[in-house]
């Protein structure tokens, strides 16, 4: 996997969908608000020998009426080159994984999943954060392990009561120090997100502001 291909792998196991029918149809698609079309745009040029399309349209959401875009693969080879990462057909949220392949870049992977399904930027309060939200054990475990390579720090949490999921939020320097990595310049990702990191790294403790010890 180059770095465009970890970072659209990790994207479509937040956003994207892979359908397979009988005779070897089937295809790959993510929709997502045409505010953030820019992505779609990029990986449709990207994959230049693959069956693509792009299409658009409005629909109600649970947060009113909105403007989505969508791309979608039918390319049959790479159904199957997702699916030899371990991409799963159908209902994923619960059993995707990171990509089961000898070499990939951890860094624009991870920045697929929070791009995809993550939040950044500065709370109510002002302090900077850095969240992923996921049901997959799996990719819940792999990415405390990551934040624990980053901080020091080995994070412990339960499922919400609400979604059944698990929000995994870093604060304040920890979150600095991870969206630092993660958004590096000229990387590929939301642009609304690079601005949000910005944010985030221009954030300075104020000097009566103590820090909490902790023990790990």
């Amino acid at each position: 996997m180059d770095k465009i291909f970890s970072y659209l792998y990790g994207f479509l196991q937040a956003d994207g969908n892979l359908y397979e029918q009988s005779r070897n149809r089937g295809k790959v698609s993510i929709e997502i608000l045409k505010k953030d079309e820019d992505i779609l745009l990029l990986f449709n040029d990207y994959l230049t020998e693959t069956n693509t399309y792009i299409s658009y349209r409005n629909r109600q959401t649970n947060f009113g009426y909105g403007e989505f875009v969508k791309l979608g693969i039918y390319d049959i080879n790479f159904r199957n080159k997702i699916k030899s990462f371990g991409f799963p057909v159908g209902k994923k949220d619960e059993i995707i994984e990171p990509p089961i392949c000898e070499s990939y870049y951890k860094i624009d992977y991870i920045r697929g999943l929070i791009d995809g399904d993550g939040s950044l930027g500065l709370t109510g309060n002002g302090f900077p954060f850095l969240s992923l939200i996921t049901k997959s054990d799996k990719i819940k475990d792999f990415y405390i392990d990551f934040i624990f390579e980053v901080t020091g720090k080995r994070k412990v949490l339960n499922r919400n009561k609400r979604g059944n999921a698990y929000n995994i939020g870093v604060y304040k320097e920890d979150a600095q120090k991870i969206v630092e990595i993660m958004y590096y310049d000229e990387c590929i990702c939301l642009k609304r997100k690079m601005n949000k990191s910005k944010e985030v790294l221009s954030w300075v403790r104020p000097p009566n502001m103590r820090k909490r010890v902790t023990n790990n």
